[in-house]
């Protein structure tokens, strides 16, 4: 069904029989030129670091660096935020807080803690469902670390030994502190 066919309309039925004009009418809106000042842009709300909470687990589903790891243990091991505006995710991140740098997930969890005693935040996976989320969510969680987490003094990450992990961290600003038997650590600096 043509969306002009509730209103004769020449254009689409080439009847000729009515001046009556449907707005709907995709034959005569495609001719017309709206000027730029009458063009509407849509707004994009700005994106939201907030946590994961119960009905946003499933996220973890989609996690592509540590699938193993259930809800239960990344809760236990720290804090994990998305980036989005409700159902709208762009990206997920699980950070650790640890008392060392730990270059395991069984070290990651006998080093965890979550007082004052842990000063180190370990981001242990972060995964985007949008170009660019990933890097916007590194940021926001570092500025939140600055802002809000005083007693953190270092953010290392526990990263797999990936060339995709690498090249992530690296362009994001972070040095790399240790590479591991299994895993890579890179430090995002947070003062300087």
């Amino acid at each position: 069904m043509d969306l002009c066919d509730d209103v004769v309309c020449p254009e689409c039925d080439g009847s000729g029989e009515t001046t009556i004009k449907d707005p709907l009418c995709d034959a005569r809106d495609a001719a017309i030129e709206y000027p730029d000042a009458l063009r509407i842009e849509p707004v994009k709300k700005p994106r939201l670091l907030s946590w994961v909470t119960p009905d946003l687990v499933h996220l973890f589903n989609d996690d592509p660096v540590r699938p193993e790891l259930c809800p239960e243990f990344r809760f236990r091991m720290g804090e994990c935020f998305v980036l989005g505006n409700g159902d709208d995710v762009a990206a997920v991140i699980c950070v650790a807080q640890c008392r060392e740098v730990p270059s395991t997930v069984a070290q990651m969890e006998a080093s965890a803690a979550k007082d004052a005693s842990a000063r180190i935040a370990v981001p242990y996976s972060v995964w985007s469902y949008e170009k660019g989320a990933g890097r916007e969510i590194i940021q926001r969680t570092l500025n939140l670390v600055r802002g809000t987490r005083p007693y953190i003094t270092r953010v290392v990450t526990l990263s797999p030994k990936t060339e995709m992990a690498r090249r992530f961290h690296l362009s994001n600003g972070a040095i790399v502190f240790r590479e591991n038997e299994s895993s890579d650590n890179y430090e995002y600096l947070l003062h300087g």
